[in-house]
């Protein structure tokens, strides 16, 4: 199972790295992802609202490889992943997601390599 948490954790992650590196330009606003998830326009995002996105970032990259694990994982398996991520991101763990932690979330992303070409 911890392969499966692991492989989705990527999964997950992966189309948000993928786009954010695709995308990065001085003026990339960081908080445009949040701004779209926040359905409600309070400023802060509810388990709900992502919750709704990943479901939707999910069954994107289900489409995209319907071979994969990702495919494969349960409802059950797919919602303890999102309350895994949700609660990463809730730093202070008020039950909703501010700006300040989605900007400093962990995205999963591997280090640079450091170019020491000496």
């Amino acid at each position: 199972m911890k392969p499966l948490i692991a492989m989705l954790t990527l999964a997950l992650s992966l189309p948000v790295a993928v786009a954010a590196s695709a995308q990065d330009t001085p003026q990339r606003d960081p908080l445009r992802g949040f701004k779209l998830t926040d359905t409600n326009g309070d400023g802060q995002l509810s388990y709900d609202e992502y919750r709704a996105m990943s479901l939707r970032m999910i069954d994107r990259a289900v489409a995209r490889r319907p071979d994969g694990r990702l495919a494969s994982a349960t409802a059950e398996q797919r919602e303890a992943l999102i309350k895994q991520r949700f609660a990463a991101i809730d730093a202070n763990k008020d039950g909703v997601i501010d700006q300040a932690e989605w900007t400093n979330r962990p995205h999963g992303r591997r280090p640079a390599p450091e170019s020491d070409h000496s």
